[in-house]
């Protein structure tokens, strides 16, 4: 997700829970915020994705970047 949410410009972070799921907070444009989401949908080839839930929150502005965060 880091690599593909740097492509498309997004800032926020993403981790992986001790429950499997995984969490994230993006933020950049309308347009690529979708396109990062459908890809959450996707997943990657070695993963399963039962649900993606969405909700907005404010806008962080100490998102810079995108990051990886390890719990």
């Amino acid at each position: 997700m880091k690599r593909e949410a740097e492509k498309l410009h997004i800032s926020g972070w993403v981790k992986n829970r001790k429950d499997g799921i995984v969490e994230a907070v993006v933020q950049g444009k309308e347009e690529n915020v979708r396109a990062i989401i459908a890809l959450c949908r996707k997943g990657p080839e070695v993963a399963w994705v039962s649900h993606v839930e969405e909700r907005e929150v404010p806008v962080l502005q100490e998102l810079f970047n995108f990051q990886v965060v390890y719990s």
